[in-house]
């Protein structure tokens, strides 16, 4: 009547959509033996008894990998209890999207709406748009309130992460030797930057030797490894985006170059007058005095921001002196100009909702339609290419990491490194444009 917990971890992605690495199926494993524990106490079970079945650790085992160990029906159900709760993040994971989703409910309403996702999904690293967010919160918005709660954010955080590891594990495959033929299969160290690069994160060499350091710089990685060293790089590219306003490299070089064209310094430092110029070029012009206050107001809100990202103190210039703006201090200000235009849609859209009596989930509704024929031209020649098989990203979105993630976990994984070089050449491609709509 035991199930082995190799046989256990296979059937987590069939019975939740989790799929557990070894770190984590370890701390919920001991989730679920505490909550044994506690039910025996509420029960005044002697002591021991709990731990003879349930899947409990009994003094042998709780220390043994998850692969190791055997439930019973009782610790079965607990565990899978467990892996609902926290969505298969471990405890130190599920700490930091509390945090996050903390930090961005601006009015504490316990609710992430529309804008917040988007300031939230882009300080965690992702490029993402407006449009792609509609569709993220439909995906998980259980009771259609247009908005996410801290258990729907998590499972649109796991429907995500599902994505990672087929992407993850499609790139480590292709590059991973079995030792001796047989085994585990196993990473060499000498081909992990190589491999990494195919994520699209843009870190140096000296930050990808620093991380490996941090493991003990090892000659060989399992897949487990190998994905929380992907992990730990993801979270330095989002630190360093973040100094970026939530901008890619390639969106920087562009917004660069249109101050170098606007009379910027060697230090690629401009005056008021260039950066309007630079503004217009991405189609938000100045051209009254109303706006430009506007203008100069966004920017004190433009310099906190970038003092809270880390920009360096030199980068952030003077309220008394608007005479100089450095690039840093211009990204963010551009992004929070975009911000402002992305809230005035929304804003638009609910003004419309409440005078037709339309819910969150008939606007859904009429988005999708809406985007089909934007797509595809006419509702005849959507419905026809619905029959085909798509790879998500194929619209004008900036989000290789998120958009789609729902329908990637469940196509073939052959498809999954298709998806990534696909959608990532989307965003080169489609970030200044989404950039300028936002404007």
């Amino acid at each position: 009547g035991l199930v082995p917990g190799e046989a256990l971890a296979a059937l987590l992605p069939s019975l939740c959509g989790i799929t557990l690495l070894r770190g984590s199926a370890t701390e919920l494993l001991a989730d679920a033996a505490k909550a044994a524990a506690t039910a025996g106490r509420r029960r005044r079970t002697p002591q021991g008894a709990a731990g003879r079945g349930g899947g409990t650790p009994n003094g042998r085992g709780e220390d043994l990998p998850l692969e190791q160990r055997s439930l019973d029906f009782d610790g079965f159900v607990r565990f899978l209890d467990a892996c609902r709760a926290s969505e298969g993040f471990a405890r130190a994971e599920s700490e930091e999207l509390e945090a996050v989703f903390n930090r961005f409910d601006y009015n504490s309403s316990g609710e992430i709406e529309v804008v917040e996702l988007l300031d939230m999904l882009r300080y965690l690293g992702y490029s993402t748009s407006l449009e792609t967010v509609h569709e993220l919160i439909k995906a998980v918005d259980a009771n259609c309130s247009g908005g996410l709660c801290s258990k729907e954010f998590r499972r649109l955080m796991r429907l995500h992460r599902e994505m990672e590891i087929e992407v993850t594990r499609e790139l480590f495959s292709a590059q991973a030797r079995r030792p001796g033929g047989s085994g585990e299969p196993e990473l060499q160290a000498a081909v992990l930057p190589d491999v990494l690069e195919a994520f699209g994160w843009d870190l140096q060499a000296s930050a990808l030797e620093a991380v490996a350091r941090e493991f003990g710089s090892p000659e060989q990685f399992t897949f487990d490894d190998f994905f929380t060293v992907a992990q730990r790089c993801r979270r330095l590219f989002a630190e360093q985006r973040r100094r970026h306003a939530g901008f890619s490299v390639q969106e920087v070089k562009h917004i660069k170059a249109l101050f170098q064209a606007n009379g910027a310094s060697e230090q690629c430092v401009i005056d008021m007058k260039g950066l309007e110029g630079v503004l217009a070029s991405l189609g938000a012009s100045v051209g009254t005095a109303e706006r430009r206050k506007e203008v100069l107001e966004t920017l004190e809100e433009a310099r906190r921001e970038a003092r809270a990202m880390g920009v360096a103190a030199q980068d952030l210039g003077s309220p008394d002196d608007q005479s100089a703006i450095s690039l840093p201090l211009g990204l963010h200000l551009i992004r929070a100009l975009g911000r402002q235009g992305e809230r005035s849609s929304v804003d638009r859209e609910m003004q419309a909702m409440e005078r037709t009596d339309f819910t969150h989930s008939d606007v859904a509704g009429f988005r999708e339609v809406f985007f089909n024929i934007l797509d595809h031209g006419t509702p005849s020649d959507a419905r026809a290419e619905d029959s085909e098989v798509k790879v998500p990203g194929k619209r004008r979105s900036s989000a290789p990491s998120l958009e789609g993630a729902v329908a990637v976990v469940r196509q073939p994984p052959a498809r999954a490194a298709a998806y990534l070089a696909r959608s990532t050449q989307s965003r080169r491609d489609d970030g200044i444009n989404t950039l300028r709509s936002s404007l």
